[in-house]
């Protein structure tokens, strides 16, 4: 077990992450006992993450406050997976301790986590679970990949060269809260066409794929063709779980296709709602998708809120919300 917690938080599996979420998603009412009264959710977990108040406040917000607390914290202090196991017990949450430490020997055993002496992997969590569900038949595609090992995207993003610095940022933006992406530029170089690698990365290798629309995109033959060819392989492809959803998000404005307007799209600049917070809920539904929810504990004590002490932690502001 020392091997395993002393991996980092990046490595872990979307099995247990997905545990996670179930189990401290919900508030509990009843504080953890000791001088550091803190929640017994995930509220308690990241009052020991050192999360800003501004980030809580965005947290708050998410569908998945756990995945996205854990996201934020392993970018931003480099936790291990001892350090989240340290964590549920400060928070009183043994239960959650014994199932997650469970199904991390279960990963182990099933090669699924390696020992902090193994060779660097993938510090992305779709990687983590589907890696050894791949071939080596095209690990040589991207920038990304390593030899025998091909990388697994968040979403493949589809611009125009005009609406490169908005497609730029918004890579920059969800990268930094733990999305994987891949563009036409990050293909390895040495291939005849970029057509022909750009499509297996597409119907293999993603879970959305991005299609960032503009006058300028509509008149691409280039984008023509990988927009097709996306919305045959959403439909058509035999991989179940990475069956790439598509998703179109209208950067300036444009008449989409007609077998584009049934999707769910984006705008860039609407008032109705936060563009940024809609796109990380998207992207984060589609990982999602691929969870297979495993067999939960249950906790049955609840009850009214014990006395916080008389400095509230930043977790406290939320609370009262």
């Amino acid at each position: 077990m020392d091997s395993i917690r002393a991996l980092p938080l990046s490595e872990l599996p979307l099995k247990t992450r997905s545990l996670l979420s179930h189990l401290l998603n919900s508030r509990k009412v009843i504080y953890c006992p000791g001088p550091i009264r803190v929640p017994r959710d995930w509220r308690g977990l990241a009052s020991f993450a050192d999360i800003s108040n501004e980030l809580l406040s965005y947290i708050q917000e998410q569908p998945d406050k756990t995945g996205t607390l854990l996201t934020i914290w392993q970018q931003k202090n480099s936790p291990t997976i001892g350090d989240l196991l340290d964590n549920l017990c400060k928070i009183d949450r043994y239960d959650v301790h014994d199932d997650v430490a469970e199904l991390l020997l279960e990963a182990a055993s099933s090669g699924l986590l390696r020992s902090s002496s193994a060779s660097s992997r993938p510090n992305n969590v779709v990687d983590t679970y589907i890696s050894h569900n791949r071939s080596d038949e095209d690990s040589s595609l991207t920038d990304y990949d390593r030899p025998g090992q091909a990388s697994i995207f968040d979403a493949v993003v589809l611009f125009h060269e005009k609406d490169r610095e908005f497609a730029l940022e918004m890579i920059d933006r969800m990268t930094k809260l733990g999305f994987k992406f891949c563009t036409v530029n990050d293909l390895q170089a040495g291939h005849t066409t970029q057509y022909k690698p750009m499509a297996q990365v597409i119907s293999r290798r993603c879970l959305r794929v991005i299609l960032v629309f503009s006058p300028d995109f509509l008149n691409s033959c280039e984008m023509d063709f990988y927009t097709d060819f996306a919305q045959a392989t959403s439909i058509e492809s035999s991989h179940q779980k990475l069956r790439p959803r598509v998703l179109p998000v209208v950067y300036r404005k444009c008449e989409l296709p007609l077998h584009m307007k049934h999707y769910l799209t984006i705008y860039y600049g609407s008032e109705m709602y936060d563009f940024w917070n809609k796109l990380h809920s998207s992207l984060q539904s589609a990982r999602f998708q691929i969870m297979q929810p495993p067999t939960m504990h249950h906790e049955y004590t609840q009850g009214p809120p014990s006395p916080v002490c008389s400095s509230p932690p930043q977790w406290e502001i939320l609370a009262q919300q």
